[in-house]
């Protein structure tokens, strides 16, 4: 995966070709999405989560099929279960018509419908953890 925290929408040409300027548009998008449903979920509930739990998330289901609508249902699935009071990382179960439903709408809400995934490695979703795991691997690479 890429290495950035995207906070900016791409400047780029409507209609560009370019893949990894596609890629920031896409995972800047994204991320504000997980971070209002982190804001959401947050104030309804006691238990916490963080924007590094639903990237996770996303990115593995993401991995998995390589469709955004069902990646996002996989979430939307995980912060029912949460809420809930249960956790489920989405390996055992699969997300209801609502969940999918749900995403579906969300990824026409935030414009994320049209990217075409080929890898996820294309996108600049890492988590906190997985950056400094990688800074300190291209430190230690230094010495």
């Amino acid at each position: 995966m890429k290495h950035l925290e995207v906070e900016f929408y791409c400047s780029g040409q409507a209609g560009s070709n370019d893949q990894d300027s596609q890629a920031i548009e896409f995972s800047s998008k994204m991320v504000e999405a997980l971070k209002n449903k982190v804001k959401d979920h947050n104030l309804n509930n006691d238990k916490n989560i963080t924007l590094d739990t639903l990237k996770a998330t996303f990115t593995n289901a993401l991995t998995e099929t390589l469709d955004s609508s069902l990646a996002l249902a996989k979430v939307n699935m995980f912060l029912n279960s949460s809420s809930a009071g249960y956790i489920d990382d989405g390996d055992h179960f699969e997300p209801s018509m609502e969940e999918i439903k749900q995403a579906e709408r969300e990824i026409k809400k935030y414009g994320l419908e049209n990217y075409n995934f080929h890898d996820t490695e294309d996108l600049y979703l890492e988590t906190d953890k997985e950056m400094k795991a990688d800074a300190k691997k291209w430190l230690d690479s230094l010495n």
